[in-house]
This record gives structure tokens, C-alpha cells and sequence, in this order.
């Protein structure tokens, strides 16, 4: 049996493609179903937890200001990075295009904005990340407006990771080729030239 979708090979008591995840029978349209469900209330869990950390860490007085300042901004990249992986599950859900296969980043998504709103306030309080504010903005930076960076930094990981990128080449300084920046791993490239050979 093949999987209407994508014609990867299934076997008959598989209830969804492992390839591509369309539901196959009854029973996968269910369990599909009932996933869903559950990671969408995992990632608003996720969402009401960050949140709490944030308005907890910042109200709280903690002895060690360096933390609860870590921590802030921690909750904050969390937030940024829930609520992108939810617009994502939100668009896939509508369009009908949602596949089992994407659980993974739906899970990583949180915790990488974590990561990346920690990081980005380290950069910029070691001035290795600079920001270019207009001349009329609030100076010196406040702990909001950190939390503002780490929630963007959260929500918009592409563009920050290329920024964090040119940040590595400027502290040490790399050469780059062609097929390293390549998304293309260097197998299926080598099978692609054997192909246009033939």
C-alpha cells in the first residue's frame, strides 16, 4: 500500500504516513486529531509558563540582580519563542498542512528562544552586539527594553541567527566557500551531478 500524498511505501496497519504524516485511516485522522489537541495546549502551557516566570522574576526581589535579570530575559526569549512556534502550528492547522514530522520543532522552538534571549542580552551587554536606536531613544537601555530584545530574538530566530553569524565572523574571522554555505548536503549533490552526467 502507498500513501495517497506522497506514494512513500506504508504498511497496512500504519494509521499515518511516516514520511510525510497524512492520516491513512479512520483511526490516524483521530489520532492526528487528538495529537494536535495536545500540543497545541502543551505549547499554551508553555506560553502561561514563560509568562509567569517573566511577571515572577521581574516583581520578586532577588538577591542576585545578575539572575533575575538572566532569568527575565530567559522567560522573555520564551515567550517570543512560544508564540512563533504557535503562529506556525496555527498556520499549519488552517491549511491543512500540518505533518507529524514538525512535533520536533514545535518542541526545540520555546526553548531555542530561551537560549537566544539570553544570549542576545549577553551580546549586547558586552557590546559584541550593537543596537542602532534612533537619537531621540530612551538611554541608557532599560530592563524592558532588554526583555523587548530577548522576545524578539525569541520570535524571529532566522534573522537572529544570521545576525549572531556575522557576529562570529567578526570576532574570528572565516573564509567561506560555496559549498559550505550550501543547504545541499554534499551526498545529494554529488548523486545530482551523476544524474545531469547522464
Amino acid at each position: 500500500m502507498n500513501c495517497p500524498k506522497c506514494e512513500t511505501k506504508i504498511e497496512d496497519s500504519d494509521d499515518y504516513c511516516r514520511k510525510c504524516g497524512e492520516p491513512i485511516s479512520d483511526g490516524g485522522k483521530q489520532k492526528l486529531t487528538l495529537f494536535d489537541t495536545l500540543l497545541g495546549l502543551m505549547l499554551l502551557s508553555f506560553l502561561l509558563l514563560f509568562a509567569w516566570l517573566a511577571i515572577d522574576t521581574y516583581f520578586r526581589i532577588v538577591d542576585n540582580e545578575t539572575w533575575r535579570k538572566l532569568f527575565f530575559m530567559a522567560a522573555a526569549g520564551g515567550i517570543g519563542g512560544t508564540l512563533a512556534a504557535l503562529n506556525s502550528f496555527s498556520i499549519h492547522q488552517a491549511s491543512e498542512k500540518f505533518k507529524v514530522s514538525f512535533i520536533w520543532w514545535y518542541l526545540v522552538r520555546p526553548l531555542a528562544g530561551v537560549i537566544l534571549g539570553v544570549v542576545v542580552y549577553l551580546l549586547l551587554l558586552s557590546n559584541l552586539l550593537i543596537l542602532e536606536l534612533p537619537a531621540d531613544a530612551a538611554t541608557p537601555l532599560t530592563t524592558l527594553t532588554y526583555a523587548v530584545i530577548a522576545f524578539l530574538a525569541g520570535f524571529a530566530s532566522k534573522e537572529i541567527v544570521r545576525k549572531l553569524k556575522e557576529v562570529i565572523s567578526t570576532i574570528i574571522p572565516y573564509t567561506t566557500t560555496e559549498e559550505a554555505d550550501s543547504d545541499t548536503p554534499p551526498e545529494s549533490e554529488k548523486k545530482n551531478d551523476k544524474l545531469k552526467d547522464q
